[in-house]
């Protein structure tokens, strides 16, 4: 797949650490990538790259978090794992 305009990201990994199989909350804004995920079907396969960016929640300081959209998805799975 090649992109042509610069999108941003409407999807995430909404799965919890120890699920056997990964989700992906999307949500369609109608780009390339959103509409490509939305339009997958149980059984397909996708290449995916690994994790990338920094976030540590493990502080002995207090932590605020502040997450929407679908940055959401991704926050409730490290949620639960508290």
């Amino acid at each position: 797949m090649v992109v042509s305009v610069r999108e941003g990201k409407a999807y995430s990994i909404s799965s919890l650490l120890p699920d056997e199989l990964m989700s992906i909350t999307v949500k369609n804004v109608g780009g390339e990538f959103s509409s490509y995920f939305c339009s997958r079907h149980v059984g397909d396969k996708l290449r995916i790259s690994p994790a990338y960016g920094d976030f540590n929640p493990q502080t002995e300081r207090p932590l605020v978090g502040i997450a929407a959209g679908c940055g959401l998805s991704p926050i409730w799975s490290v949620l639960a794992e508290f």
